[in-house]
């Protein structure tokens, strides 16, 4: 989605928007990418606890499961908030959906045009 819906509209290099982007789906377009550097993040977290917990395990095989679900609750713990993101991305979802599919039928319209296309 990133490849396909944002980056091409947008500015190169940049986080504006090119003119003709519907408001409502700039900022959805804005959420969703905030969604998914959000699970990048917490992607990378779960990695590095992976990490680290098999370096711990073949340094002291006696480790306990528990430094491990301590270390990985911890860690996930500060994800909490920045789950948030997904509340207005929730909320209008359903609005801008309805919205581009009214655009994506519209022959007239350009955005709806590449949505087209990228479809």
């Amino acid at each position: 989605v990133v490849d396909l819906f944002i980056l091409p509209l947008r500015v190169q290099d940049s986080k504006v928007w090119i003119s003709g982007v519907p408001l409502e789906i700039a900022k959805m377009l804005d959420w969703f990418e905030d969604i998914v550097n959000l699970h990048m993040e917490l992607r990378e977290t779960l990695y590095s606890i992976k990490q680290l917990t098999s370096i711990s395990k073949r340094e002291n095989s006696n480790s306990a499961a528990g430094g491990s679900n301590d270390l990985v609750g911890s860690s996930l713990r500060s994800f909490v908030q920045k789950l948030e993101v997904y509340q207005p991305y929730l909320v209008k979802f359903e609005g801008v959906r309805d919205m581009l599919e009214r655009l994506g039928r519209d022959e007239a319209s350009d955005f709806g045009e590449f949505v087209r296309i990228q479809e």
